[in-house]
C-alpha cells in the first residue's frame, strides 16, 4: 500500500520543486519522481539556432552512447523549422524521437518533412503548421500516406490572404482524430472542409479564429456534433447578422454545450430560453449587455466569467447581474478600442453603487480580477468591494487616484490583494506604503 500511495502521490505532482525535494527521501522516490520530472520537461530546439549542436550532440551521446540504458531526462522534445535543411538538425530529429512540431510551411523541403512525419509518427503528439504564401501540392506528395496515429494537438493556421491551401490541410486531417483542434482561416468558406464530423466527435477542445464565415459553412457547423467537447473558442472579425446564419450558430451551441466547461467568443451570445450549459465553469465574452441570461437555471455550474469591454455598455435596468454562485469576475477593457467616457458612467453604475443590480449581487464571489485599462476608483474600494461578503482576493492596476492608506482601510480583511503594476517608476513611494501598511498585499 505504501508503494502504491507513493506512485499516485508522485506519479500526478507537477510542482517540479516539490517534485525536486521528493526525490532526496529515498531511492523509491527519487525513480518515481524521476518520471514525473520527465513529464513536466520541455525542451524547445530551433533549427538554425545558435545552442543547436551543442544540444544536439549531448543527446546524441545519451541516446546512442554508453549511457542509453538509463532514461533520458528529457521527455518532451519540441522543434520548430524553417527550412528543414540544416544537417545537424535533420540528423537530430530523425534519431530522436520528437513530440511537438512547429513548422512554417513556404520554403520546407518537403521531402524531409516527409521523412521526419514518418520516423516521429508514433511520437508526434502536437502539430502546428502555419503558412503565409503560395505553394504547390506536388512537393508535400510524400506526407499523403502517413498516418499521425498520436497526435493530440493540431493547429493550422493559414495567414495567405491570396489563396487558402484547404485541399493539403484536408489529407493531414484526413490521417489523424485530434482531441484539439486549432483552425486560423481567412478563407470563409474553410470550416466547412477543415471540421469534419468524423474530427468534430472525437474533440475535446476545439478552437476557432475566423475573418468570416460564409452560409454553406454556418450549414455545416449547425449539423455537427460533439461528444466530449469539453473547452470551445470562437473568434470571428464579421459579428451574425442574418437570422439564418444566427440560428445556425445556435444549433452549434446547442450541440456544443452538454459538456462544455470553458467557453469564450466575441460573438453574440443571446440564445433561446431551451439552451442550457449544464457543466460550464468559465465563459468569456465581449460587449454583452444581456446578463439576464446568466441564470442559475441556464449555467447552473458556472464559477467565472470574464467580460471584455470594447464599446459601450449600455447596461438596462431589467437585466441582472450574472446569477450569485459566480466567484470569479475579470474585467477587461481592450485598450484603443475603448470609448472610455461612454463606459465611465455605465461602469460606475455597475461598480461603484452598492445596491441591487450591482457588482454586490454577487454573493458567493471570492475572486475580482480588473485588467490593465480598467481605472480603480476610491469609491469602489470605499462603498461596493466591502461589502461582497466572500470576497478573498482582488487583482488590480494602481493608478494615482488610490493610497497605501485607502487600500489598507478599505482591504485589510482579504487574504490577498495583488498589484500588477508595482514596477512603473512613478508608484515607487506609493509601493512601499502598501508593502508596509498592508501584509496582504502581493506585487504580481
Amino acid at each position: 500500500m505504501p508503494t502504491l500511495v507513493t506512485q499516485v502521490f508522485l506519479g500526478n505532482l507537477r510542482d517540479v520543486r516539490l517534485l525536486k525535494i521528493c526525490r532526496l527521501v529515498c531511492k523509491s522516490w527519487n525513480i518515481e519522481g524521476s518520471h514525473s520530472l520527465r513529464a513536466c520537461s520541455k525542451v524547445c530546439i530551433k533549427e538554425g539556432s545558435s545552442r543547436l549542436k551543442n544540444f544536439t550532440t549531448l543527446v546524441l551521446q545519451k541516446a546512442l552512447g554508453q549511457l542509453n540504458y538509463l532514461p533520458s531526462p528529457f521527455q518532451n522534445l519540441h522543434v520548430e523549422v524553417s527550412t528543414f535543411t540544416n544537417p545537424t538538425f535533420i540528423e537530430f530529429v530523425m534519431k530522436v524521437p520528437i513530440t511537438s512540431l512547429n513548422i512554417f510551411l513556404d520554403r520546407v523541403n518537403g521531402r524531409q518533412l516527409g521523412s521526419f512525419l514518418a520516423a516521429n509518427k508514433t511520437s508526434l503528439t502536437d502539430l502546428e503548421i502555419r503558412t503565409f504564401s503560395h505553394f504547390g501540392l506536388d512537393k508535400y506528395k510524400t506526407i499523403n500516406s502517413v498516418k499521425l496515429t498520436c497526435l493530440n494537438r493540431l493547429a493550422l493556421k493559414d495567414f495567405c490572404s491570396s489563396c487558402t491551401h484547404i485541399q493539403f490541410f484536408e489529407g493531414i486531417l484526413s490521417r489523424c482524430k485530434p482531441g484539439w483542434l486549432d483552425l486560423w482561416f481567412s478563407n470563409k468558406d474553410a470550416l466547412a472542409y477543415l471540421l469534419p464530423a468524423g474530427n468534430a466527435e472525437n474533440l475535446k477542445k476545439l478552437q476557432l479564429t475566423v475573418s468570416g464565415i460564409s452560409k454553406k459553412a454556418w450549414k455545416h457547423l449547425g449539423n455537427l456534433r460533439f461528444s466530449r467537447l469539453r473547452s470551445l473558442w470562437f473568434l470571428a472579425n464579421d459579428s451574425i447578422h442574418e437570422p439564418d446564419d444566427l440560428q445556425q450558430w445556435q444549433l452549434f451551441c446547442q450541440n456544443a454545450s452538454p459538456l462544455l466547461e470553458d467557453f469564450e467568443t466575441n460573438l453574440p451570445i443571446s440564445f433561446a430560453q431551451e439552451l442550457i450549459f449544464s457543466n460550464l465553469k468559465s465563459i468569456r465574452i465581449e460587449d454583452t449587455i444581456v446578463w439576464s441570461y446568466f441564470t442559475p437555471k441556464r449555467f447552473p455550474s458556472l464559477v467565472e466569467i470574464i467580460f471584455d469591454f470594447l464599446g459601450q455598455l449600455n447596461i438596462k435596468a431589467q437585466n441582472e447581474v450574472p446569477h450569485r454562485v459566480v466567484s470569479s469576475l475579470s474585467i477587461m477593457m481592450q485598450g484603443d478600442r475603448v470609448d472610455k467616457d461612454s463606459l465611465k458612467e455605465d461602469l460606475m453604475r455597475l461598480l461603484t453603487i452598492p445596491r441591487r443590480k450591482s457588482i454586490t449581487d454577487f454573493l458567493e464571489l471570492e475572486t475580482i480580477k480588473f485588467g490593465w485599462e480598467f481605472v480603480m476608483n476610491p469609491l469602489m474600494l470605499r462603498h461596493c468591494l466591502p461589502m461582497v461578503p466572500k470576497l478573498r482576493q482582488i487583482y488590480l492596476y494602481w493608478n494615482d487616484s488610490l493610497s497605501a492608506p485607502l487600500l489598507s482601510d478599505t482591504l485589510s480583511h482579504l487574504e490577498r490583494i495583488v498589484i500588477c503594476n508595482h514596477a512603473e517608476g512613478r508608484f515607487k513611494v506609493a509601493m512601499a506604503q502598501v508593502a508596509e501598511n498592508s501584509p496582504n498585499a502581493f506585487m504580481g
